[in-house]
């Protein structure tokens, strides 16, 4: 009679009975994730259950943070940029069932601007206005110079370069989509300084500054990747040192000024002085007036 009693006693106060109802998520069951820089804000609906005890949430997959029962929101903080993430979040209760797992996906914000490849520089190609007279000596005469004109090696992004502005100071003089820009003017005095170069995203974020400096607009010396052959250096006279007698026709001399401006090294010198072929198509003149293609 006393076993029976017991029985009813624990049944009635649901002693011996193990949960095994997981919560559930009231109305549309919506995890709302919003980026906020390099964070995401998470946003749930109620959980619905009768001893309702935390929420986990989970970032691709790992737990992140645990909160209160009460609490249906979280921050989470110190993600990559540029990066989208999973977002879940699920109810647990006091027996530790949990419900249907909520997810949701957010990228965060773009804060990383683009960087110059290594050994990037800025060309000015133009000179700058004479130096005033010393007092007592008289003013050099007035030479016509030529408009200015600038470039520069290319930048790099993950997202890529969406353009390039050139600055004056503080002061915007143009923004491009490529790696030059014609002033349009000669240089005024002390304007080489103080121009430089930025690279910008489709985010906004910029590069560091590229300037000019001495230097720059002098020809590198010549280096030449596996397969590629670099042709000898060249004098302002138009002869090949190293070919006595070797003579440049004008667009071979084209080419030798080019490769002076633009300072360049590497696959870039070694495309400029084959296009015209400067050396397979120089001719030389032998002792006994015949020619034959230089080698």
């Amino acid at each position: 009679m006393r076993h029976l009693l017991w029985i009813t006693v624990a049944a009635l106060l649901g002693l011996g009975c193990e949960d095994k109802t997981p919560p559930v998520w009231d109305g549309d069951g919506l995890l709302q994730a919003t980026a906020e820089g390099t964070s995401i804000r998470l946003a749930w609906p109620a959980a619905v259950d009768d001893a309702l005890e935390e929420h986990e949430v989970l970032v691709d997959g790992e737990r992140v943070a645990t909160v209160d029962g009460a609490i249906r929101e979280y921050l989470v903080e110190g993600l990559d940029d540029a990066t989208t993430y999973e977002l879940t979040v699920e109810a647990v209760d006091q027996a530790g069932n949990h419900s249907e797992p909520l997810h949701a996906t957010a990228t965060t914000a773009d804060e990383t601007g683009p960087h110059w490849i290594p050994g990037a520089a800025l060309r000015v190609e133009g000179e700058p206005p004479p130096a005033p007279p010393a007092e007592g000596e008289p003013a050099a005469p007035e030479v016509e110079r030529a408009a200015a004109v600038l470039e520069w090696d290319r930048a790099e992004d993950e997202g890529g370069v969406e353009s390039y502005v050139v600055r004056r100071g503080e002061v915007d003089v143009a923004t491009v989509n490529g790696l030059r820009h014609e002033l349009g003017r000669p240089l005024d005095e002390g304007e080489r300084e103080a121009l430089f170069v930025v690279a910008v995203d489709a985010a906004g974020n910029e590069s560091a500054p590229l300037r000019w400096r001495p230097g720059a607009d002098e020809p590198a010396v010549a280096t030449a990747e596996p397969g590629e052959a670099i042709a000898p250096e060249v004098d302002p006279t138009g002869t090949v040192p190293e070919l006595p007698g070797v003579k440049l026709n004008p667009s071979q001399t084209a080419v030798i000024d080019r490769i002076r401006r633009m300072g360049l090294q590497g696959r870039g010198l070694a495309r400029e002085r084959l296009r015209l072929g400067m050396i397979q198509r120089t001719v030389v003149e032998d002792p006994n007036g015949e020619t034959e293609p230089a080698e």
